[in-house]
This record gives C-alpha cells, structure tokens and sequence, in this order.
C-alpha cells in the first residue's frame, strides 16, 4: 500500500485504513461543508486532514497533523476515506466502525441512505447489449486475448442525475486506476451503429483528457489504453469490462460502489471529487499502476 508510511508513523500498535462507503459520500462533499459535518459528528476525536496526494507526502502530513492532536484516535482524509488507531486490534476496529456507523446514521436522517446493492432484475435484460458490446471490444487491442463482461442491474440508480454526477471522478483515488475518471454511456437498447459511435467518442474523450493534463507531470508519460472498464447503462445499471472474468468482477464492484455512494452524495449536497488534474496524477503514477501487475 502507498499509505504503509502513514501506518508506521502514527504512534498507536493498531492501525485501520478503509473507503466505507458512507464516509466517502460525506467526503466528496465540497470541503468546508465536510469539515462542518465531522466537526458536529465527531468533534476532536478525529484529526481533518484536506487532500493530499497519497503516499510519502500524506505519510509526513498525516503524522504531523496527530502530532498536533494527540488525543485523537482517527483521522478523516478529504475525498480518501478514513484512518482509526489503538492500541489493541479490537480498539481500532470497533472505533472505525464506530465511526461508519455514525455516518450512515447521519447520511439517513438527512435523506441520503446509501442505497442498498441488491436486485431482484435479472441481468438478462441486458445480454442483447453485453452481445453487441463483446463483439465491438473484442476489436480493440486492449481486448485481442479476451473480453469479459459483469454486467449489475442497479435500475434505480441508472438515472440520468446519478450517472451525470459519477462523471466528475471516482469517489477515491485509486478507483481510477482501474476504472478509468469516467465511464462509457449506453442505454440497454443501443445498436452495434450507437455502440460503435459511443466508444469512439470515450476514445476522443480520454485521449483529449491525458493531453489536457499531461504536462503535470516531471516526465511527461505514455498514454495508458483509451478502452473503457465500466459502462453506465441508462434504465439499466453497469457492466464492468475486463480482460478476465475477475477484473470485470472487480471493475463491476468498483462501478457499484461509486453509483452507491454518487447518489447519497447528491441526495446530500453536491458529489464533488478530486479534480480532474489530481485523478490524472493518481491515474499516471508508476506506484499506483505497479497494483494492476
């Protein structure tokens, strides 16, 4: 892990690092109505840290921030998700627990439940497009030795407000490097002319977004493959492409939970992720990348 600095350096035995789904949808909230909310929920127990891109940089910040608050046994990371400590295993559990409890609760009384992810439709309405869909990939080179398709109905967050809004980013960084920062769009009736046309234009769009924000980087970088990993199904839910079957499952997963925490976010305020400059900056970086081989 890229946070196993942050690990060491915080003083406690125990350490837990996660992306509870709840805590990421009131941390992708615009960051001084986040701080409100942690600081009525939680007071001082937990240290608020602003984004900071991952690794040595959120190790040494991380650290000095509970320095300067050593009564807290948590730590809430803007737009990342959630550290808790203690000196025994059990400790630092139950307080992240403790804490996503909290926030589910909070999430609910202001009418913005995480939906729950399970169906009763059956993907089978969707095999017409998944078809078309395998045949259209399966030209790309990203997909020469396979591709496998998981496609999840999630009917009730396959609205246009919920699948806009997931289009900004995903819900934490390292979601991008396997998602990629946004998803193809159809609906589950689109024809293999539609299909064709929609995956062109994700291809003009991702590689408009690497030449946008390339030069932030010290050593300008190849561009990754522009083929897409989760397609957003208007009426439908998603299908999350991989060339295994468990990289789809995981794409999949990855989509499910973003839509989920997407939707409370805007049933709370406004879903507002990192920009798109700093998920290119994760989305490029040689130790984020390292996990996918």
């Amino acid at each position: 892990s890229v946070e196993t600095l942050l690990h060491a350096f915080l003083p406690a035995r125990f350490v837990e690092h996660g992306h509870a789904s709840a805590v990421l949808a009131i941390a992708n909230q615009p960051e001084e109505e986040q701080r409100r909310i942690v600081r009525e929920l939680f007071g001082s127990s937990i240290v608020f840290l602003s984004y900071v891109f991952p690794g040595f940089d959120l190790s040494v910040a991380g650290a000095r921030a509970q320095a300067d608050h050593p009564a807290a046994t948590a730590m809430w990371l803007a737009n990342h998700g959630l550290f808790t400590w203690g000196d025994s295993a059990r400790d630092s559990y139950q307080r992240f627990i403790e804490i996503v409890s909290k926030c589910e609760e909070y999430l609910a009384q202001a009418g913005a439940t995480l939906p729950i992810n399970s169906t009763t439709e059956e993907a089978g309405g969707c095999a017409s497009l998944c078809e078309k869909l395998t045949e259209l990939l399966s030209e790309l080179p990203t997909f020469s030795d396979g591709v496998f398709l998981d496609p999840r109905p999630l009917p009730v967050l396959a609205n246009s407000t919920t699948l806009d809004a997931a289009q900004r980013g995903t819900v934490t960084p390292d979601h991008v490097i396997r998602i990629k920062p946004f998803a193809l769009r159809l609906h589950v009736t689109s024809q293999e002319r539609t299909i064709t046309e929609a995956l062109e234009q994700f291809t003009e769009a991702y590689r408009a977004y690497f030449e946008a924000h390339r030069d932030l980087l010290p050593v300008t970088p190849i561009m990754l493959d522009t083929a897409p990993r989760v397609v957003h199904v208007a009426d439908f839910g998603v299908i999350g492409i991989g060339r295994s079957a468990a990289e789809a499952s995981i794409n999949a997963d990855l989509a499910v939970q973003n839509l989920r925490v997407v939707h409370s976010a805007e049933s709370l305020g406004r879903y507002t992720p990192l920009s798109r400059d700093e998920q290119f900056r994760i989305e490029y970086w040689e130790l984020e990348q390292a996990k996918l081989r």
